[in-house]
């Protein structure tokens, strides 16, 4: 794709569509999500998670954003609920699963750091392409 997309003047072009770009985005915002989960991993139950989505936001994404997005985001992120408030609402639908939501948070919290590490490993992959072809800049 990405050779296709050199070959043909479509990685910088601003009226043609690019894989390449949008594949970009999505991998900026996989470091984001993973950084995330890592924090939502370790955090104890009844921690807020606003500072910390805030410092994941701003080491992550917030390079590639204006400086009023970057701080309007910082700000909303603030507000994350607690651990306890995330893995409540994600559980929510799983209620009718044998051992309720228990369960589910036992289930989710064994297999999160195997979520992490195969995101990191698909970051680390992805990264190492856009570096190889020098397109981490795309516009």
């Amino acid at each position: 794709m990405i050779e296709y997309e050199r070959e043909n003047n479509l990685l910088t072009s601003k009226d043609q569509q690019s894989g390449a770009r949008t594949l970009l985005r999505l991998h900026r915002a996989l470091e984001f999500i993973t950084g995330f989960l890592s924090e939502l991993h370790k955090a104890p139950d009844e921690s807020g998670l606003g500072s910390v989505t805030s410092e994941v936001y701003s080491r992550t994404l917030a390079k590639f954003h204006g400086w009023v997005v970057a701080k309007t985001v910082g700000a909303v992120l603030l507000m994350m609920p607690t651990k306890h408030t995330i893995i409540e609402r994600v559980s929510l639908a799983s209620k009718q699963v044998t051992g309720g939501i228990e369960a589910v948070r036992a289930h989710n919290e064994a297999l999160m750091p195997k979520v992490i590490e195969v995101m990191t490993s698909v970051y680390n992959l992805t990264q190492k392409l856009y570096e190889d072809y020098e397109i981490l800049d795309l516009p």
